[in-house]
């Protein structure tokens, strides 16, 4: 768990995952086509998450729709 979205991390390799906030709903950093792709990374912001807390299982539900759904986007 951190605060800042990082692009390795301890056990990174090995499936460890990191829960961040920081950046919100923002897609526009240059990392975000490599956070997007990454299952690991999941984003705890409230606003990918209905503003609420959330369990495990729905942060990670609330992560893909949400990577899915941009990297769409994105591929224009």
């Amino acid at each position: 768990l951190c605060h800042y979205p990082m692009v390795e991390w301890n056990m990174s390799r090995h499936g460890s995952i990191l829960i961040h906030g920081h950046i919100h709903n923002n897609t526009d950093h240059p990392f975000w086509p490599l956070m997007a792709k990454t299952p690991t990374m999941l984003n705890a912001s409230v606003d990918i998450n209905h503003w609420k807390p959330v369990t495990l299982g729905e942060l990670v539900k609330n992560n893909e729709e949400f990577k899915k759904n941009h990297l769409q986007e994105d591929s224009f």
